[in-house]
């Protein structure tokens, strides 16, 4: 049971990161055709992601 709490937050802390990345991205983006793509990205990173 605590070995799936721990792989859980631990995948939590990955998507987490991810979602800084490409929030990263998005910052340094200077066209607003960029920001769409950036924003697609980040919506495919956490559709995987497990519910709550």
């Amino acid at each position: 049971m605590a070995r799936r709490s721990v792989l859980r937050d631990s995948s939590r802390d990955q998507q987490n990161t991810e979602h800084r990345v490409l929030e990263e991205r998005a910052d340094h983006r200077p066209s607003g055709l960029d920001t769409g793509r950036v924003h697609r990205e980040l919506h495919l990173a956490t559709a995987d992601a497990p519910a709550d």
